[in-house]
């Protein structure tokens, strides 16, 4: 988690600067250094970390100094050993934040836990270093309830928020008397968000099937796209063939494609009615039989097709008439022949770019790792996104928010030209 990385750096301070330091030798009387237990009560008596009031010093140890003094203690001072642990946890603790949407029910509850923690980094200056210190895991699992949270911070569920502070609230009331509450409270913590995370398992399983159903879809129309591109391009075919295509005959063969394949009868059949299509209304075979039973067959077929594809009846129902009329027309005058329109290379299925863009994101796809996060710029504000689903061959991804409740998917193209934007980044494991 982020929290992990942040107190990680914490391991690497010196320990040499951790231990006290005499009070220097001068001219008038040295200062005393503050006990443990008046840091304590300093820091009890401060506002909320990074919530200074206005006129106070910045610097937590500074705050801490300024209030003892307040209180008659002037003439004592932290240990230059302890003024490090505070500020250097401080400030972790405000880098951490930062990767926290600003006032998120996640970043008060870790805000919350700062004090006691500080008071334990007092105590022991080496538990963030320790993995499986309870204090330790307790912030991990705080941040983990993210997931069960919307983009804005706030978790869905009310009942789960109030558990939440509840237990905070336990560990700032009893720190400082109950040694073992932090061992109680990583128990109940990981007891709720074990449930709490199979959900999210659970809806990226969706997610990525959804996005594998999307890609399914996609590359049966390019091969339906390309097979229409080297059946008619560069020819002049009759202008109510592609009418046909819009009109739902495209979208048939589609879903021909997915659920039978190119290689069955069914397509054959779905391709054979455009070929008897374009030679009932080409000038060529004006010589063919054009009988009024064979246009009623071939205008029954066509209503019957596109009534499983074209949701709108009326539509459906107007150019089922035209196409009657001009069957109709070129059964009486088939010399006259029908409007005919020359399909251009590429009108059909646009050519593969092979070319160098291509080669860019090759070399994007070779850098994603399903799991990754990334940060997204949505609406002005940063949103982690996990890249959950790349196709095969990759040429599209998907990305999900922290609790799965939200997708984005995105050609390799489409991400490339982000990244360039500024508007996605490589992000932080969290």
């Amino acid at each position: 988690s982020r929290l992990q990385q942040t107190t990680r750096q914490m391991s690497g301070r010196d320990e040499a600067a951790l231990r006290p330091v005499a009070a220097p030798v001068g001219a008038g009387t040295a200062l005393t250094e503050a006990s443990l237990r008046e840091l304590q009560l300093a820091l009890d008596s401060l506002p909320l970390v990074n919530q200074a009031a206005a006129g106070m010093p910045s610097s937590l140890a500074d705050q801490i100094d300024a209030h003892i003094a307040a209180s008659g203690g002037s003439a004592r001072r932290i240990a230059p050993g302890q003024r490090l642990i505070l500020d250097t946890t401080s400030d972790l603790f405000a880098r951490a934040r930062a990767d926290f949407v600003p006032s998120s029910d996640v970043e008060l509850l870790v805000k919350r836990l700062e004090r006691p923690l500080l008071k334990l980094a007092l105590q022991d200056a080496h538990f963030p270093n320790q993995p499986d210190h309870p204090a330790r895991q307790v912030l991990n699992l705080i941040e983990q309830y993210a997931v069960a949270a919307d983009d804005q911070g706030k978790f869905f569920d009310a009942r789960l928020q109030r558990f939440l502070y509840l237990l905070v609230d336990r560990v700032c009331s009893r720190a400082d008397v109950e040694p073992g509450i932090f061992e109680t409270v990583r128990d109940s913590l990981e007891k709720v968000l074990l449930p709490i995370l199979q959900i999210r398992r659970t809806r990226v399983a969706r997610l990525q099937e959804a996005s594998e159903g999307r890609e399914r879809i996609r590359s049966a129309r390019t091969r339906v796209n390309a097979a229409l591109e080297q059946r008619l391009a560069g020819r002049e075919v009759p202008a109510m063939l592609l009418r046909l295509l819009d009109a739902g005959w495209r979208q048939y063969l589609v879903l021909l494609e997915m659920r039978h394949g190119a290689q069955s009868e069914s397509w054959g059949a779905g391709l054979a009615v455009l070929d008897r299509l374009f030679a009932w209304f080409s000038p060529a075979d004006a010589d063919a039989p054009r009988t009024s039973e064979a246009a009623q067959a071939l205008l029954n077929e066509v209503e019957r097709t596109l009534a499983t594809v074209n949701v709108d009846a009326k539509l459906l129902a107007v150019f089922m008439d035209e196409l009657g009329d001009r069957l109709a027309d070129a059964s009486a005058r088939p010399a006259a022949g029908a409007a005919m329109v020359l399909v251009p290379p590429g009108r059909l299925a646009p050519p593969q770019d092979e070319g160098s863009e291509a080669q860019a994101h090759r070399r994007l796809a070779a850098r994603l790792r399903v799991g990754d996060w990334w940060d997204f710029s949505l609406d002005g504000g940063r949103v982690p996104m996990q890249l959950i689903w790349v196709s095969q061959p990759p040429l599209s991804c998907a990305f999900s928010n922290r609790s799965a409740t939200g997708r984005t998917d995105l050609t390799l193209a489409e991400l490339s030209r982000r990244m360039q934007g500024g508007l996605v980044k490589p992000g932080k494991d969290l």
